[in-house]
């Protein structure tokens, strides 16, 4: 165990750390997301790609919030599958660049041979063996500072921690991933 000493000093680097990167708010009101997906559908691994898109439409908590829909393309192992991850997602800035989400998800997952034979119906979720799902999602993140801004438009790391429990008719899985990528915003506020 560490002492509080220890303790202390940890969070007080972490905190200069989270000062340092963040910034006071995401100023855009509309953006598009593009980045890297890996994590742990039990007890499977996975990994892929996702986009997103999405605008501060709402205000809520006198805070403006967001509505983001997301979608992942993911392959995962043992046995080899390709799922397809949908969700729309209700975020709240909390302190700086820190937020979290709470909303729906849906799922396609399919045998790889059946996607490799068929891609297009098994991408659109029409193929004959494709398992479908749906659930909940609750996401945390952070929005780092701009990395290039010019004019009205900025291109932010961005990096979300997601975990998606999703249901059959017959079953229910976890879906714990973490997404890494940019974000461009573009139409400010001021």
């Amino acid at each position: 165990m560490l002492s509080i000493n220890r303790k202390v000093i940890l969070l007080a680097l972490s905190s200069l750390y989270l000062y340092s990167f963040s910034q006071k708010y995401n100023a855009h009101k509309h953006y598009i997301s593009a980045g890297l997906t890996a994590g742990r559908q039990f007890p499977k691994s996975f990994a892929g790609g996702g986009f997103a898109g999405g605008g501060f439409y709402l205000n809520a908590f006198k805070k403006q919030s967001s509505v983001d829909f997301c979608a992942r393309e993911l392959i995962s192992t043992n046995p080899l599958t390709q799922a397809t991850l949908l969700s729309a997602t209700f975020r709240l800035p909390l302190y700086k660049g820190l937020f979290a989400g709470i909303g729906g998800s849906h799922a396609h997952q399919i045998g790889m041979n059946h996607y490799i034979e068929h891609p297009v119906a098994a991408s659109t979720g029409n193929h004959p063996s494709i398992v479908h799902s749906s659930g909940f999602c609750l996401e945390s993140g952070y929005l780092f500072r701009p990395v290039f801004e010019f004019k009205k438009t900025a291109v932010y790391p961005i990096v979300i921690t997601s975990y998606n429990h999703l249901f059959t008719l017959k079953e229910s899985w976890s879906l714990l991933s973490v997404q890494m990528g940019l974000r461009l915003g573009f139409s400010t506020y001021r």
